[in-house]
């Protein structure tokens, strides 16, 4: 049995974010094996773990977008959408 790795440390956080931040389309799947790729297998996370990380990531994602939207947050100059990355 495998030891389960609960709590996400704040660097691990940061990673997936910016991974999330470099293929916003890409599927949970992809950003896993971006996130596990060079790491030893202990401290690799699940499919499920990054799905979940990744689905708060994109309400947040959309929730700023949203708000972006109808002027509630100022957008960048060039356009909308890079604004949402520039956090």
């Amino acid at each position: 049995m495998s030891v389960r790795r609960v709590k996400w440390e704040a660097n691990e956080k940061l990673q997936l974010k910016r991974l999330f931040r470099s293929h916003p389309l890409k599927p949970a799947s992809y950003i896993e094996n971006l996130f596990n790729a060079g790491k030893p297998k202990y401290q690799h996370r699940s499919l499920n773990a990054v799905k979940f990380r990744v689905g708060s990531l994109k309400k947040e994602w959309y929730r700023r977008w949203l708000k972006e939207r109808k002027g509630i947050v100022p957008t960048a100059p060039a356009s909308s959408t890079t604004s949402l990355f520039n956090n």
